[in-house]
């Protein structure tokens, strides 16, 4: 046990659910802006394709989160 809180003192432990809700955090930030993506392309990638803006942002918003 003192071995422990040495550990804890020493900075070498980390509370598990700080780290869990900061992972949490992370990769919810991370999956927001994958969500984001079409919405902040859609308009450049049609004109260098030469499509209609909304038929690229359609096409982009009906395959997002399939793979």
């Amino acid at each position: 046990m003192a071995r422990l809180e040495y550990r804890k003192k020493a900075g070498e432990v980390v509370d598990v659910e700080l780290a869990k809700e900061a992972v949490f955090g992370s990769f919810r930030r991370i999956r927001d802006s994958w969500q984001q993506w079409p919405a902040r392309v859609y308009a450049e990638l049609a004109s260098e394709l030469g499509v209609e803006p909304e038929k690229m942002r359609g096409a982009l918003e009906t395959r997002e989160g399939g793979a």
